[in-house]
Parts: C-alpha cells; structure tokens; sequence
C-alpha cells in the first residue's frame, strides 16, 4: 500500500474542523470505492484466506451506500486478534490530557468478537491511552455503532490508527461491513 500525500484526493474524506457543539471531527472516512478501500491499513499474516473489497450493495443507516466489506475464509487457521487487521490512519498525532472520541458502523454475518483500539502504527504499536481496547460481541443483528471514548496519556505526534480493529478472532465464513468512521476531539465547556 502506497501512502503519499495524495491519499486524500480519492474519495476519501478527510476534514480539519467541524462546527459540531459537543466535538470537532479531525477526519472522518466514508468508504465509496474500491479506491478507498485499498489506501484503508490492512495487514493479514501469513497465509490466511481473508479479503478486503468494496461492497456498493450494502446500504447503512442515512443513506450512505457501500462500505469496506472483509470475509473470512472457510480456512482461517488462526485465533490471534491480530493475524488480521483494518486500520483508519490519522496523520497529525494527539495531544496528551485530551479527550478523544472514535466511532464507526459495523455489521457482521453471524455472531463474532473482535477488538477496537487506538494505537501507534508503527513499532513498537503502543496503545495511546489506558484501557482503550474495546472487545466487540458482535450479535449479527443488522448495523450496529460502536465509540470509542479516550483521553490520551501522552502527547504523540506521528501517524495513529483510529480505529485499529483486530479481526483475527472472527470465525471462518464471517463478512464483517465497516464504514462511516469518525474520528473527533470532545470539547468539555
């Protein structure tokens, strides 16, 4: 995967500042296109049989049509969380002290668990905040949102995954959907 400074340019929607009360969004990926799927991190190890397309036919809640679709294979020979992951990257860092806020929509073809995290993405993949690994029991009952609610421990000033979503642990035969990822700064007035 090549990340260059022209990844935003092809669909996907990165804003700076949003006029919303409660938070301001500082990037928010809306997955439209093959073209925005490919640039989205992902990593699977080895030879496990996973893939990551587009889906044009799903459609969320509001409207938004399409979204990042994964399946796993009937062959997965793993359990780690890890072995398999989807990340939305973040470029401008976070400040230590500060309240940070992820969300996005899922929805899964049967029942499963899977992880949400906010992580370095590079080595040595430190969680940015305490307690902020989510685990995820997925029910399979249509779409679901999910946030995540942090403050960061520290300043940090490199790329970070917001979302990091571990998908190792999603049994064989399983399409997860993703989309409509929001990642804000809580404002506390």
């Amino acid at each position: 995967m090549k990340r260059n400074g022209r990844l935003w340019y092809f669909g996907l929607i990165f804003i700076l500042a949003s006029g919303n009360v409660n938070a301001d969004i500082l990037a928010q990926w809306c997955v439209n296109s093959d073209r925005t799927v490919e640039i989205l991190g992902w990593y699977a190890e080895g030879n496990i049989d996973v893939k990551k397309t587009f889906d044009p036919e799903v459609e969320l809640p509001g409207g938004i049509k399409g979204a990042t679709k994964i399946e796993i294979g009937k062959n997965k020979i793993t359990s780690s969380p890890s072995a398999v992951q989807l990340s939305f990257l973040y470029y401008k860092g976070i400040k230590e002290n500060q309240k940070y806020k992820i969300s996005f929509m899922y929805k899964i073809s049967q029942p499963g668990k899977f992880y949400a995290n906010v992580i370095m993405n590079k080595k040595p993949w430190s969680d940015l905040a305490e307690n902020t690994c989510l685990t995820i029991d997925a029910k399979g009952e249509g779409w679901q949102k999910v946030v995540l609610l942090f403050t960061s421990a520290y300043d940090y000033k490199d790329q970070i995954r917001v979302p990091y979503l571990a998908l190792g642990t999603l049994k064989p035969g399983t399409t997860l959907w993703v989309n409509d990822v929001k990642f804000e700064m809580v404002n506390e007035k």
